[in-house]
């Protein structure tokens, strides 16, 4: 890693709080710099925690488990920070890796331990720090128990709306949502053939293109139905089958456009 400019002054870095200039200095001075690749993970360098700022791209950050549907993961995108360790998860260390090529800031733990003793303000900067980071984590948790459907929207939303990203389309593939979001790949591709269907977004290699992030939004916020497709399978010329998707029927499509998470009411 290499060390980070100390004669920054930190204006282009977001701070999580208002802290001093001097207390920005002190903390600029023990950054270094690192760049991951593609799928590369975070490895601390000490068994202490490490808080991180993401000066470029996007990390998965998340809390493992031998169960792929009980990850917890959440985007960190560039202006936003996140730890190693949080306090609301003592016996879970989070995991980080990069969704694409990033650029981060690492301020190691026991410095900042140290750093801490003869500047207190800088305590109040690293809770907010772990405050960002467990807030992320815990919403992302909700959403994954109330609503995939929303969870998912609100991760293709988090990405689009990222400032460096100009162009409203997302250089992510499908295994790499599913990494994210501890959803299967054919569950990841059935909602997003649903986004599609809805002209919410557009489908291609590697990348989604986000054709109504206003809709998309309302879709996250469980504010917004969605017609559903199913899928289906084609007759092949030799007589092959070939999967797809298709909308419902008339009938099928009354009973299914619900709100996300809704559920039918029966018919008496």
């Amino acid at each position: 890693m290499a060390t980070f400019n100390s004669e920054s002054s930190g204006t282009d870095i977001v701070w999580p709080c208002s802290v001093t200039q001097k207390s920005k200095n002190k903390l600029i001075a023990l950054a270094k710099v690192q760049k991951l690749k593609e799928h590369q993970s975070f490895h601390r360098t000490s068994l202490d925690y490490s808080v991180i700022y993401v000066q470029s791209g996007y990390l998965n950050l998340f809390i493992p488990s031998e169960e792929m549907e009980s990850i917890i993961g959440s985007v960190v995108q560039s202006g936003q920070w996140c730890t190693t360790e949080l306090p609301s998860f003592p016996h879970n260390p989070l995991n980080i890796a990069a969704l694409n090529d990033a650029e981060i800031l690492v301020f190691e733990g026991e410095k900042i331990k140290k750093l801490i003793e003869g500047v207190p303000e800088v305590n109040m900067w690293l809770s907010n720090c772990r405050n960002q980071c467990s807030q992320r984590l815990l919403h992302s948790s909700f959403l994954a128990k109330k609503d995939k459907t929303a969870l998912l929207a609100h991760v293709l939303c988090s990405l689009c709306s990222s400032e460096r990203n100009k162009t409203n389309t997302i250089s992510i593939s499908q295994n790499q949502l599913s990494d994210l979001l501890g959803l299967r790949r054919q569950s990841i591709n059935e909602l997003l053939q649903v986004f599609q269907f809805n002209k919410l977004i557009k489908l291609g290699r590697c990348k989604i293109d986000v054709c109504n992030l206003k809709h998309l939004n309302e879709v996250a916020e469980s504010k917004r139905k969605l017609s559903i497709v199913k899928p289906r399978k084609h007759g092949c010329e030799n007589g092959s089958e070939k999967s797809g998707f298709e909308p419902f029927t008339t009938e099928e499509h009354q009973s299914h456009c619900l709100l996300p998470g809704e559920k039918l009411q029966p018919d008496y």
